[in-house]
């Protein structure tokens, strides 16, 4: 494969200016180093100059024109570019125009070589994940990014690892490819080994082009529509094979897409054993309404929530704590159920559902929930002391028909003190 490159990157293949008059369809693959190529349009316009004239710079403007057009032709030909974006691929310059003004001017140097409108920003980085016809590539360097790629709809070889954006493409233009890949650096970087490393790249990059260039030429053959009622051999078997095992996966899918509801369902009830403030009161409120009781929280009323079912009326104070509960808990539960009861000139229960050490495992929560003081507060009290863990249970109980609404209504009313639920589904 003739092959020109702009900046010395392999050492046995002719080195050119690309802003010269060479005949470029002589040849089949140009290699670009970018910083050297805007070097070469630095000089271009300088050319002796101290700045930047106008008259250089239409001179400029017009050239690019005329090698934008040199380039579409070599692709059409079958000639192919690979750009070495080892900078950003904007060219800044200013000149001094005619009335002896400075005036700023930026060339978008993709333009000169890709045909769609591609956009781009500036960012660097060296994680990447690859497509596997680079693979090579990789294997051999370290590559370091220098833009990300947006709007790219030619071929993805090089992206960044979270968010998958693009910083190496491939595009079929004619008969020909046009690669970018970022800027390189050998792994290996001893003098003999570093000049073998150079053979290897060249060759890898020889093989990428060959590879686009046969994947391209293989997606513009249409498979004609008969071709696929036509069988031969053992192809009619394995097309009933393949029919048969498909609806079997579509009817596994079906049982899967069934379980991971189900699991979900689970998991949305065992946020009750980690969640704290008003998301722990919201799936409070959630889960006694779907037993069936009546939840408000009503204006006027510093409490968290007032359930009732029935004639049983609870005032309930909701926590979440990183350790145990606490004798100031219930005495703010006391304060409202007191302010409830003379406000409405009714009896209340007072709950205190309460998620402990909600930042341990189930298993590793051993310490005492409520202690002692807390306790003897609540009993002399009449309220009902509930850990999230045996809220938990009475749902999943209620849920499997093992147990009431009423019964539970009977048994947090009847409770004083702490509540100890032994769960019933086995």
């Amino acid at each position: 494969m003739k092959t020109l490159q702009v900046g010395l990157i392999f050492s046995n293949i002719s080195n050119i200016n690309f802003l010269s008059d060479i005949y470029i369809l002589d040849y089949d693959l140009i290699i670009i180093n970018l910083n050297v190529l805007t070097l070469q349009f630095s000089e271009f316009l300088k050319a002796g100059q101290q700045f930047n004239t106008y008259a250089n710079h239409e001179k400029f403007i017009k050239l690019l024109e005329s090698k934008k057009k040199s380039v579409d032709e070599f692709y059409k030909h079958g000639g192919s570019v690979i750009l070495i974006v080892d900078t950003f691929p904007d060219f800044q310059y200013q000149y001094r125009t005619p009335q002896n003004t400075i005036q700023s001017f930026t060339t978008a140097v993709l333009r000169i070589f890709c045909q769609d409108n591609i956009d781009y920003t500036s960012q660097s980085g060296s994680i990447m994940e690859n497509d596997p016809i680079v693979q090579p590539l990789v294997e051999n360097c370290t590559f370091e990014y220098k833009a990300i790629y947006h709007n790219v709809t030619g071929r993805q070889i090089l992206w960044t690892k979270k968010i998958k954006e693009t910083t190496a493409f491939s595009y079929t233009f004619g008969k020909g490819v046009f690669i970018t890949l970022p800027g390189f650096k050998y792994k290996n970087n001893s003098t003999a080994a570093a000049e073998n490393s150079k053979n290897v790249l060249f060759n890898d990059l020889i093989e990428l082009v060959n590879k686009l260039k046969e994947y391209d030429s293989l997606k513009e053959v249409i498979e004609p529509e008969w071709i696929a009622d036509y069988y031969i051999g053992k192809e009619i078997m394995e097309r009933t094979k393949l029919n048969e095992i498909s609806s079997e996966i579509e009817k596994l899918q079906t049982e899967v897409n069934t379980r991971q509801l189900s699991l979900k369902y689970y998991s949305d009830i065992k946020s009750l054993l980690y969640l704290d403030g008003l998301p722990l009161e919201l799936a409070v409120k959630r889960y006694l309404e779907k037993m069936g009781f009546s939840v408000e929280q009503p204006e006027g009323y510093d409490v968290d929530m007032i359930a009732q079912y029935k004639d049983f009326v609870s005032v309930i104070e909701i926590k979440g704590l990183k350790g145990s509960g606490a004798k100031n808990n219930v005495r703010q539960l006391e304060n409202w159920v007191n302010n409830y009861s003379m406000t409405k000139n009714e009896e209340a229960k007072g709950l205190l559902i309460i998620n402990t050490f909600k930042t341990l495992p189930i298993e590793e929560r051993t310490a005492l929930s409520f202690p002692p003081d807390m306790v003897n507060f609540s009993i002399q009290r009449n309220h009902c002391l509930i850990l999230t863990l045996d809220l938990v249970n009475l749902y999943i109980d209620f849920e499997e028909n093992l147990i009431t609404i009423d019964e539970i209504a009977l048994l947090l009313n009847a409770c004083v003190g702490v509540l100890k639920y032994v769960p019933r589904f086995k």
